[in-house]
């Protein structure tokens, strides 16, 4: 089954692609795609389906590039209950701020929907959230696109965006916040001495007696310009395995605080990895027909070592980071899209609105600060249908308060009654001097 890395009740609804017959959540598909399939419609997973990874690819197909209007989208007519859909994101009350979540399933018999709670959601300390649980259909709302008036009641809770979340290398390189268990500490403390020597750097002739050597010495390689001996191999390793093992190599040699550039991605990290996946395939190595099982214990360490490293080269690449999605993360990375674009298909309501009737987000936070600049298209201007001069101003039931008097429900009915906001009288342009009248005159014949 391929999907979430995060573990999901195998009771959920499942559903089989027609392409590589394999098994996924219904939860775990991108924005709530195999949950609105018409009877009979074929389903293509999110690992097969193209499409989903490349916008407006059947424009583009046809020699027509998109143009500006060609992308406005028009604000949903089904109503918003509808709208709801295992595996889309959407937004969740908890007191009086709104914080993402994924859908997971709805319980009809209840009116509410099982949720999944973004991780990063910063909830206030006396109100703590179980990360899974059941939240009522009134308590959701989805994007709200192109709603302008429902967004300005809303004032969102804190969290950490998507895209300040570290993945790949990034979780590598910022292994101080990866701590490492106990059992790292059991795997690679009996390797110590050998590890403080490759860091150490030293001549490639005198560690021949090691796999990490041997590969040096027969790839030809050199000391890199940061001072270190590259080796870019970890296994099926995961990011945070090998940020567990960077960490632990910064906490045990204090030498190593002072050249982190010359030993992560080289020799020394390279030969601690190798000695982790010894520990981990240990009883698939030893299952090796050249196994020597009536050699001395050298013998075997040294033949376990050898095809440890053996697998490094082997099955890098195949962490499974690769086959595990942080669906988490990517609902929440095309769902925070739809709630901040700038753009003239978001129109007037993707222009700073959140909260703007009601007060300030959780803790004064600012939810705009760090975007991706991407989602800002700077494509609106004054002679847009919906352009409003006065559109960034607050509401007069905006509160700079923490506790707000009028409750998001009191606020969200106000504003659906309230007048429409004034629009600026579009102009028409003119084009030179306008044309006079011809002056007729009729004569007697």
């Amino acid at each position: 089954m391929i999907g979430n890395g995060y573990d999901l009740q195998l009771e959920e609804g499942m559903i089989k692609c027609d392409e590589c017959d394999n098994w996924s959540h219904i939860a775990c598909q991108r924005n709530g795609r195999a949950s609105s399939l018409r009877s009979r419609e074929k389903f293509v997973c999110d690992h097969c389906n193209i499409d989903e990874l490349v916008p407006w690819r059947t424009l583009a197909s046809q020699g027509q590039p998109p143009s500006r209007w060609s992308r406005r989208e028009k604000a949903p007519k089904v109503p918003l209950a509808k709208r709801l859909l295992a595996g889309k994101g959407a937004l969740a009350r908890h007191g009086k701020f709104w914080y993402p979540v994924r859908l997971i399933r709805f319980h009809g018999e209840m009116d509410a929907w099982q949720v999944r709670w973004w991780r990063g959601c910063r909830f206030p300390p006396d109100r703590p959230v179980d990360l899974q649980s059941l939240v009522p259909t009134t308590d959701l709302l989805d994007e709200l696109w192109q709603d302008r008036t429902r967004r300005r009641a809303i004032r969102l809770g804190q969290w950490t965006h998507a895209h300040d979340v570290p993945v790949g290398e990034d979780i590598i390189y910022s292994f101080h916040d990866v701590p490492y268990p106990p059992e790292m500490d059991n795997i690679l403390a009996p390797h110590k001495f050998t590890i403080q020597y490759l860091i150490s750097l030293p001549r490639l002739e005198n560690i021949q007696h090691l796999p990490v050597g041997r590969h040096l010495q027969l790839q030809g390689r050199k000391v890199s310009l940061t001072g270190g001996y590259p080796v870019k191999y970890c296994g099926d390793l995961t990011a945070i395995q090998q940020a567990q093992v960077a960490h632990w190599i910064y906490d045990n040699f204090e030498e190593a605080r002072e050249t982190v550039v010359q030993w992560l991605g080289c020799a020394p990290f390279a030969h601690a990895l190798s000695i982790v996946l010894a520990c981990n395939k240990r009883s698939i190595l030893e299952a090796d027909p050249s196994y020597p099982r009536d050699g001395t214990t050298d013998a075997q360490e040294e033949f376990i070592l050898e095809a440890a490293w053996a697998t490094l080269l082997e099955q890098t690449g195949r962490s499974t980071d690769v086959t595990h999605t942080d669906v988490d993360l990517e609902c929440l990375s095309a769902f925070e899209q739809r709630l901040f674009e700038k753009s003239a298909r978001s129109g007037s309501a993707g222009n700073f609105q959140w909260g703007l009737d009601a007060g300030n987000h959780q803790d004064s936070w600012d939810p705009y600060a760090g975007l991706p600049s991407h989602w800002n298209h700077e494509d609106r201007n004054e002679g847009d249908p919906d352009y409003d001069e006065n559109e960034l101003e607050r509401g007069p039931d905006f509160s700079d308060s923490e506790n707000a008097a009028a409750s998001t429900n009191e606020l969200l009915i106000s504003s659906s009654q309230r007048a429409p906001r004034p629009r600026k009288r579009q102009q028409t342009k003119s084009h030179g001097e306008p044309r006079k009248r011809r002056k007729v005159t009729l004569t007697a014949p």
